[in-house]
């Protein structure tokens, strides 16, 4: 964890996100993950305080078996507003306006500010 406080002696973030864009949940190196990036996007729910998730999450009728036939009569591709809720547009906004590794995504990648990072385990180190 960058800057933290000296009595913290272990951490281990699970998952964690660095580079949304290369290789990340958004992007793949550049390939934008509509399915997937679209698919979680429609059930999406910023939280508006620490209550619960819930038990059951609402699932989105895509009215159709074929994937394909879906999104190609989505129509256009930066406009999916009548299938994707108010409060989560930002995301696919954000994502959509920035198609290239431009400065949007380079400031919001962590690993650019990971310093003397160490994996420490049968006398392997390994410093990223």
């Amino acid at each position: 964890m960058p800057d933290t406080h000296p009595a913290l002696k272990a951490c281990s973030p699970q998952a964690p996100v660095t580079d949304l864009y290369m290789g990340d949940d958004a992007y793949h190196n550049g390939a934008f993950m509509l399915e997937a990036n679209f698919g979680f996007y429609v059930i999406f729910k910023p939280r508006a305080g620490l209550e619960y998730p819930p038990k059951d999450w609402d699932s989105f009728d895509y009215g159709t078996n074929d994937g394909y036939d879906f999104y190609l009569s989505m129509g256009r591709f930066r406009t999916p507003r009548n299938f994707i809720s108010k409060t989560a547009i930002f995301y696919w906004d954000d994502q959509v306006q920035h198609p290239n590794y431009d400065e949007f995504w380079k400031v919001r990648d962590i690993s650019a500010h990971m310093k003397n990072v160490q994996l420490r385990g049968d006398d392997s180190r390994r410093a990223f």
